[in-house]
């Protein structure tokens, strides 16, 4: 199996510094690392780097991820760098590819897509009331936990594209304790997949629906080298011909998955 791996990002319109990040690799295994920072934190967009560049160190000495591990480790960098601790204040969404799974963590909220080898489609998005969703670094401080609401509300819409009744559409919006914040986690064998995105909340600006949004991103002309960065560009240009531009940053990762090397686009 030979596997593609590319990551874009940009600024939005509304945003003086593009405060997303995302970088990926392919040892020890594949992986889209993506950071996206608070608008109204401090210094989030160095904080964002901090965070991507901290979990790839954890890959590469094939530690396990624990997520408030992972922050204690960040927060020493930028006490180094005398950061204020705001700038950690980041939603972080991973993708890897390990013993045959794809595994996607996303801590805060964010998108992905999952187009399968048959034809089938899933697209899920998870949001948080007023925009504010509960960053991982509020895990290492006990105020900024405690002050989180109890009662916040969490959505995660789902839609499945060609399933055997249909399209299928499930949307779930419940309370999420401050205390226990788990990773929405979705994983099936990479033989099913063809490719995966991952995204920031940020395709949302542009006023569209997601799954919408992803089309433009998705639609590959080919699918080798820097697949996503050319995507990316020219689906930007296409938005903004029909009117549609986004104001916030946006970052987005993907995987194309070629089973068959001499089929590849």
């Amino acid at each position: 199996m030979q596997i593609e791996i590319d990551s874009f990002y940009s600024k939005g319109a509304g945003h003086q510094v593009c405060q997303d990040y995302i970088i990926t690799g392919t040892e020890p295994f594949p992986y889209i690392i993506l950071a996206d920072g608070c608008s109204s934190s401090p210094h989030t967009d160095i904080g964002a780097r901090i965070i991507c560049h901290k979990i790839k160190r954890f890959y590469e000495h094939q530690l396990p991820i624990n997520i408030k591990t992972v922050m204690h480790s960040c927060d020493e960098v930028r006490r180094f760098l005398n950061l204020p601790q705001e700038c950690l204040d980041c939603t972080i969404i991973m993708c890897t590819l390990t013993s045959n799974t794809i595994n996607i963590y996303i801590y805060g909220d964010g998108s992905y897509f999952i187009e399968f080898n048959n034809g089938h489609y899933k697209y899920g998005n998870i949001s948080f009331s007023n925009n504010a969703p509960f960053y991982p670094n509020y895990l290492i401080n006990e105020q900024r936990k405690k002050n989180y609401p109890d009662n916040k509300l969490i959505t995660t819409h789902i839609i499945n594209y060609g399933g055997q009744e249909g399209n299928e559409i499930s949307t779930f919006t419940g309370e999420r304790a401050s205390v226990s914040i788990t990773p929405y986690y979705d994983f099936d064998t990479a033989t099913r997949i063809k490719s995966i995105m991952i995204s920031s909340d940020g395709l949302s600006s542009f006023g569209l629906s997601f799954d919408k949004v992803y089309q433009y991103f998705s639609s590959f002309k080919t699918t080798k080298g820097e697949f996503i960065q050319r995507r990316a560009k020219r689906a930007l240009k296409e938005l903004a011909k029909e009117g549609f531009t986004n104001y916030d940053d946006i970052s987005i990762g993907g995987m194309y998955l070629c089973h068959n090397t001499t089929s590849q686009k």
